[in-house]
């Protein structure tokens, strides 16, 4: 007799074999949530801000707000939910490509690199090339001894 160890709560969550059943059932979960957001949640969010106006007003901190697109489609290309810029009330798309990452003080090899956050290869070979030179170090003194 098999006993298997039964994973309830975990920190980080909890990692399963996915089956036909269980994604979809999945889907089904998210489609029946899109469809509470969309039917149900946001009408009353928009007819509860147009009887309180005034609470835009209260508590007003920075106007200037970033958020970026997810749930994208099976191509990558349309999201539920876009992203964009917001500064002083004025929506406008965002250009990933102008997001600068500042590697001053990081251990790139060539710290004159401009990274933006989306060029992942980039760092991935950066890191490697930091490890292989990290670990190239180390045999070579590891030799002399």
């Amino acid at each position: 007799m098999l006993l298997y160890h039964t994973i309830t709560i975990e920190a980080g969550g909890v990692t399963t074999t996915p089956t036909v059943l269980s994604l979809q059932k999945y889907k089904t979960l998210i489609e029946e949530a899109e469809d509470f957001i969309k039917n149900r949640y946001l009408p009353n969010i928009i007819s509860i801000a147009k009887q309180y106006k005034e609470y835009f007003k209260i508590g007003k901190g920075y106007t200037n707000y970033l958020s970026f697109a997810y749930f994208a489609d099976e191509n990558g290309t349309n999201h539920m939910f876009t992203g964009g810029f917001v500064s002083n009330n004025q929506y406008e798309d965002y250009d990933l490509t102008k997001i600068m990452e500042d590697i001053k003080y990081s251990y790139y090899e060539d710290n004159a690199l401009q990274l933006t956050p989306i060029q992942y290869d980039t760092y991935k070979k950066e890191k490697l090339k930091k490890m292989v030179n990290t670990a190239g170090v180390k045999l070579q003194d590891m030799m002399e001894k």
